[in-house]
């Protein structure tokens, strides 16, 4: 879902509002762990853009995926670890 804010007609602002959990296979971490380990190891220099990203929108968690990817997690949103640990 999008959120807008409308000026005289004419879109002046506008921001993703995300009403559905995700569920993703991988590792939860957090920003302070991934600030550490852009600072410890520069082959994390790809992370730079991320963590800016998530400071500037309040994002505390990545999730790193199996495929090696780092993908922001919501509030709501689960590794599927935490998700099947919820229904035992």
């Amino acid at each position: 879902d999008k959120e807008m804010t409308v000026d005289n007609g004419r879109v002046v602002d506008w921001e993703y509002k995300n009403n559905s959990i995700n569920y993703y296979f991988g590792e939860r971490i957090s920003l302070d762990e991934l600030k550490k380990m852009y600072a410890i190891d520069p082959t994390y220099a790809f992370l730079e853009s991320k963590i800016f990203e998530m400071e500037r929108n309040d994002s505390m968690f990545v999730c790193h995926t199996q495929d090696g990817g780092y993908h922001i997690m919501n509030d709501e949103d689960m590794t599927y670890d935490e998700a099947v640990s919820k229904t035992k």
